[in-house]
């Protein structure tokens, strides 16, 4: 497989008469990248804004996180969720870099939304601080309220939408550079077999994960993805529930560091076999159970070694230290990447499982470590969600911390509230580091 990514640097971003990009602005059409993100007509209220890093802005709460992305032979850029689907992973895509999409509704659905500052403290726990934002507010046509799932979903679909609609600017330009990735069969060289598992944190009807293909991936699935796919529009996330550290954003699935640097190693130090998307399970007598799942297609190929990344914190502790346990038990040497949840300056430790044969394990920072926020000058979305609705990384009240929000519009709250925070497919440079 081979996949060559065209990229444009967007500088930056400013509203005008047509959509078009020139020189590394990208001039976006105000009215009608609204009509097009609601071509479905779900949201209501929808106006889109931009924010640049540096600037005094707060962003909350964020429901989806999009590069845009174009393919200039007309298939859709997330395919079977955007579009017919068609395999990802070779050919040639488009690619709008240093910018993001972000969706922004006006609640928080219980807990499974994020935060962005784009300067400031806060600015430097999340890597989207460093991205021109073009933000779309909005408010569901029908709230749903006994459907958490769907009004979520109204903004992950729309940031998708946007995200193509803006990356068509450049289908008649040439690229400004090349982003070029070769996955072939390795096999004969006989290097180390090596797979990256991904744990999602998805629970029906509460926590949705990923996609593939369209096809959501919630429950306990054990799919096997090719590496490229990853980088290409065939996993999507946000898929309705989006907290700082337990579903991946799809900006993070298509620009993946640990991906890269695999890919990177792939056919030189080692094998690289692709990705095995893993989930989560409930209740504590199936968790054994599904751990054997897991290994079980880990030995059918014929894996030397794994870098297992969890998902998030509590209940999966347990379904992921099962799991290593397992996958080292088969003879496959596993490295754990893992957020440490250390509970609110050190009370209440999150970690709730751990067993000793899981004993390569890096970790990519503390999510439970507590910040002090000043206010900003500009909040797009709602701040008075926090204190008003479910956070996780925000509370009512502390007996130590006192409130999340102040009456000035200062917050302090936990690393759980920011975009992304815990930088598990290699953001954080823990997890990757380059010699």
């Amino acid at each position: 497989m081979k996949l060559d990514i065209g990229t444009f640097h967007v500088k930056d971003i400013r509203f005008g008469d047509q959509t078009s990009y020139a020189g590394g602005v990208l001039t976006v059409n105000r009215e009608e990248a609204a009509a097009v993100l609601n071509r479905d007509g779900a949201l209501k209220k929808v106006r889109l804004e931009i924010a640049r890093p540096g600037e005094s802005v707060r962003i909350i709460p964020i429901k989806a996180a999009v590069e845009p992305r174009f393919r200039p032979d007309g298939r859709a850029m997330f395919p079977g969720y955007t579009g017919p689907a068609a395999f990802a992973g070779e050919g040639v895509t488009y690619a709008l870099k240093g910018m993001s999409v972000l969706g922004v509704g006006c609640r928080s659905i219980n807990g499974m939304n994020a935060m962005l500052d784009m300067s400031g403290p806060g600015a430097e726990q999340s890597y989207f601080s460093q991205l021109n934002q073009l933000i779309f507010l909005a408010e569901n046509a029908d709230p749903g309220e006994d459907n958490i799932r769907q009004e979520n979903q109204n903004f992950v679909r729309a940031a998708h939408v946007l995200a193509e609609y803006l990356a068509a600017a450049v289908k008649d330009l040439e690229p400004e550079a090349w982003e070029h990735y070769d996955w072939a069969d390795v096999s004969e060289q006989h290097l180390p077999r090596v797979a990256f598992l991904q744990q999602q944190c998805n629970i029906p009807n509460w926590i949705h994960g990923c996609s593939y293909y369209g096809y959501d991936l919630t429950g306990v699935p054990t799919t096997l993805v090719k590496p490229l796919e990853s980088l290409d529009g065939a996993l999507t996330g946000d898929r309705g529930s989006l907290p700082g550290n337990a579903v991946r954003t799809t900006y993070s699935y298509l620009n993946a560091p640990l991906v890269k640097r695999l890919l990177a190693e792939h056919g030189k130090t080692l094998d690289f076999v692709g990705i095995l998307m893993t989930g989560h399970i409930e209740p504590i007598d199936q968790k054994k159970q599904y751990a054997h799942i897991i290994v079980s297609a880990a030995t059918s190929l014929h894996l030397d070694a794994a870098i297992y990344m969890e998902s998030h914190c509590g209940n999966v502790d347990v379904d992921y230290m099962m799991t290593m346990a397992a996958l080292e038990d088969a003879g496959i040497k596993t490295v754990g990447i893992l957020a440490e949840n250390n509970g609110r300056d050190g009370r209440n430790p999150g970690k709730t499982y751990a067993d000793p044969k899981a004993n390569a394990i890096v970790s990519t920072g503390n999510t439970c470590e507590v910040y002090e926020l000043p206010p900003m000058d500009v909040v797009y979305g709602n701040l008075n969600t926090i204190g008003q609705e479910l956070y996780w990384g925000a509370w009512r009240d502390d007996a130590v911390c006192g409130p999340s929000l102040r009456k000035d519009g200062s917050l302090i709250v936990d690393a759980h509230m920011f975009l992304d925070h815990d930088g598990l497919l290699g953001w954080s440079d823990k997890t990757v580091k380059d010699f």
